[in-house]
């Protein structure tokens, strides 16, 4: 099971790191990251990154990370 997810200059994400528990919820506004987080999940998992421009506006590389149990 992911425990851990860090993102880093990916999308809106300047740096976010979240702790996963049984469930998670993301929630709120439009346009303030919560479908980069699944990007950057889809990435991590799947080593397939999303189409397009994904890199934080003025960095040049993005890092998403997985920690997971066992």
């Amino acid at each position: 099971m992911i425990t851990k997810l860090q993102i880093r200059d990916f999308q809106r994400w300047g740096q976010l790191r979240i702790s996963f528990d049984p469930i998670i919820t993301l929630v709120g506004p439009s346009d303030t990251g919560k479908s980069a987080v699944i990007r950057a999940l889809r990435w991590a998992c799947l080593n397939d990154p999303p189409k397009g421009d994904f890199i934080r506006w003025g960095q040049d590389t993005a890092d998403v990370r997985l920690e997971v149990d066992g």
